[in-house]
């Protein structure tokens, strides 16, 4: 159906919503583009971890928020490509998502096919030259860091193996082990299951768990999160990887740092904190001067209260401030005096769902931290925590977390706390096996009693 008569048609007939009207009167087909759906207000691409739920969970909330009308998800032409419909006006616009990869956003960036770029990895060197003309896209004006995954090691349910260490999971995933005897699971063939090329999901877990050795030959690719955990799920031999919304009806096992150290499980605190093995971030980029403004207003919108509601909702670590209660033995440190120390320091208090890292080899804070700290500021200005007191617990950290303390301090005025803020510092802080820990700040949140 052309254009011109499908707006027609849609005109006669205001009284019929817009999902009946699309299952009526549109059949989507190879030959289908976005002016079929009326004006294309935004062009989202990239990364399948995004863009498969979240984008358009996303793209949903943001087109309501600014008045559209009978919101509709259509699928495109191609698997992994859809648009979000709406009106305003009587006028019928669209958002268009194409999630073919994390590597396909700056491909379309380039090439001036989206506004929006969708990653579930950082940009690299190479690609940040390519898209100089864009401005400079790892700024933390160009660079959203949207939500935090965890990639998620997958296995069958019947599979009794519940957590490797990352060295483990090399070798299995590299074909050096490819019996599960050898891992203390039953005497079968291991079937490899792993994401594509394009997927940001894979060059994630090849930086951090494959290293330089080649994936095994034989491992069965996939473009869809969801596509390979259901196989996994029907596979007692299989083990896979993928985005932690998408563990479905198969297993996650517990991931650990080292052979002997504690398993950790992708959790949304977990992933929060980035203390999960394999913690990533999700990334959207823009133009430092888009072209199309609505491109900066969805990146804000995404990054809102009420944009992550989608983050939390689908399953992902959201980075509007949250906090849980922590009470467990506290088992950082290879001083045992240091976590005596912190566990008592911390007795009662509740854990913020983020840590303040620094850019490497300096005292300035990276990208997704410089958002914490406004996120916490804001949060603890509300008049409802005046009897929170603030901890920032340093570790290998105790310059910069003063200057953190210092800079909350003056920004809020020190007479607008109850308490002011506190710190703690460990200095030469190792882990379990001796190696320095990296210099981190973890937020705290004390009561305090107002002597009522």
């Amino acid at each position: 159906m052309h254009h011109t008569s499908f707006l027609r048609f849609f005109m006669k007939c205001q009284t019929v919503t817009l999902a009946f009207l699309l299952l009526s009167c549109v059949t989507v087909s190879a030959s289908i583009d976005s002016t079929v759906f009326g004006e294309t207000i935004l062009r989202i691409h990239g990364s399948n971890t995004i863009g498969a739920k979240l984008g358009p969970d996303i793209a949903k909330r943001f087109l309501k928020d600014n008045g559209y009308k009978g919101i509709n998800v259509v699928p495109g032409a191609k698997e992994n490509e859809y648009f979000i419909l709406a009106t305003k006006e009587k006028r019928l616009y669209n958002i268009e998502i194409k999630a073919h990869g994390s590597s396909t956003s700056f491909r379309s960036l380039e090439a001036d096919l989206c506004d929006v770029g969708m990653a579930s990895r950082r940009i690299k060197e190479k690609e940040l030259k390519k898209l100089e003309f864009l401005g400079n896209l790892n700024e933390v004006s160009n660079e959203h860091v949207l939500a935090i995954d965890g990639i998620a090691v997958i296995v069958n349910t019947a599979n009794h193996i519940e957590e490797l260490p990352v060295e483990t999971i090399q070798k299995i995933f590299t074909g050096e082990v490819a019996n599960w005897a050898a891992v203390g699971g039953p005497d079968q063939a291991i079937q490899v299951y792993a994401r594509d090329d394009n997927s940001g999901t894979y060059d994630t877990f090849k930086s951090m768990v494959l290293k330089k050795s080649p994936l095994i030959s034989t491992a069965r690719r996939y473009e869809s999160n969801a596509e390979l955990s259901d196989d996994v799920s029907t596979d007692p031999t299989g083990i896979g990887f993928v985005g932690m919304p998408y563990v479905r009806e198969a297993k996650a096992l517990a991931v650990q740092k080292t052979d002997g150290s504690p398993g950790i499980l992708p959790t949304t605190f977990t992933a929060a904190y980035e203390e999960y093995p394999l913690s990533r971030r999700l990334y959207l980029y823009t133009a430092a001067e888009p072209a199309n403004p609505i491109a900066k207003e969805f990146a804000e919108f995404a990054l809102s209260y009420e944009g992550q509601k989608s983050v939390a909702l689908l399953g992902f670590a959201k980075l509007s401030l949250d906090m849980e209660d922590r009470n467990e033995t506290i088992d950082l440190f290879d001083n045992e005096q240091h976590n005596l120390r912190y566990a008592s320091e911390t007795l009662g208090g509740r854990r913020v769902n983020f840590n303040f890292r620094f850019q490497t080899g300096t005292n300035a804070l990276e990208n997704r931290s410089q958002k914490d700290l406004e996120r916490f500021i804001n949060y603890i200005q509300e008049p409802d925590q005046y009897y929170y007191e603030p901890l920032l617990m340093g570790i290998n950290s105790c310059f910069q977390t003063q200057v953190m303390l210092d800079t909350i301090t003056k920004t809020i005025g020190v007479e607008n706390f109850h308490v002011p803020p506190q710190k703690v510092c460990f200095d030469d802080a190792r882990d379990k096996s001796g190696k320095a820990l990296e210099p981190v700040i973890h937020v705290w949140l004390r009561v305090v009693d107002d002597g009522a």
